[in-house]
């Protein structure tokens, strides 16, 4: 069973993710933190295979300063990133900060184990549609 922490601001956003992980027993959520400063000390404590958090935290770092830091700390852990907000921007932030994927919360229900199962596997997750946008923005100046 893969252990799981869990950072993110808002608390119905938590309780959902606990919803969706109850009754499976792939993984299993060890801990939870609404910042990176508590995220930090809850992955040295909990040491976990994965960590699932929110682009966008209440107060001091943001998600992606946590993926770099979380990368440099933990360099074998599996980390998949998720945002409500316009994912092509934000998914090329946190692969380069070292995510190993990119889940819109919008496709949360249907992509969620999809995207953990990829990451696990060592390869990188990101929606076909995340895929598309990047490549037009990279392209752009050839197509």
């Amino acid at each position: 069973m893969d252990k799981i922490i869990i950072v993110d601001d808002h608390p119905v956003v938590i309780n959902g993710l606990r919803s969706i992980f109850m009754g499976q027993g792939e993984f299993q959520i060890t801990g939870e933190a609404v910042n990176a400063d508590d995220a930090m000390v809850l992955l040295r404590k909990e040491l976990p295979d994965i960590l699932l958090v929110d682009v966008e935290l209440g107060c001091g770092l943001n998600g992606i300063d946590l993926v770099r830091s979380a990368r440099e700390a933990f360099p074998g852990m599996k980390i998949l990133v998720m945002s409500m907000d316009d994912g092509s921007l934000y998914a090329e932030r946190a692969i380069r900060a070292g995510a190993r994927g990119f889940i819109s919360k919008v496709d949360l229900t249907d992509t969620l184990f999809t995207a953990l199962d990829t990451i696990k596997r060592g390869e990188v997750y990101l929606s076909s549609e995340i895929c598309s946008i990047i490549a037009c923005n990279h392209f752009r100046d050839y197509i």
